[in-house]
């Protein structure tokens, strides 16, 4: 799972793997059905000056095990003691693996 800022970046050179609060990549392995994170929410400065005490766009990407398929979703980290975005990968049907 990574969460990415800028939903129009993704897949490039610019894209941005969200920093939780201590300044750690969100980025790894979501190995439950829930997640939680952290966020500065006042103090990310990411996405430049303006960016820290402000909503901040994000793509979350996921890959799933057991012949699930690529994911991804859009939203935003708003100010907010919970955000919640919901990933749900489809069966894999294209590739089999014997």
């Amino acid at each position: 799972m990574m969460l990415v800022q800028q939903t129009d970046t993704l897949g490039t050179a610019n894209a941005i793997i969200v920093r939780d609060k201590s300044g750690n990549n969100m980025a790894g392995f979501a190995n439950t059905a829930s997640v939680t994170l952290t966020y500065d929410y006042d103090g990310n400065n990411q996405r430049g000056g303006f960016s820290a005490g402000n909503n901040a766009p994000i793509t979350v990407v996921a890959i799933g095990l057991n012949n699930a398929q690529y994911v991804k979703t859009t939203g935003t980290i708003a100010r907010s003691v919970t955000n919640s975005l919901s990933l749900v990968a489809p069966l894999e049907r294209n590739y089999s693996n014997p």
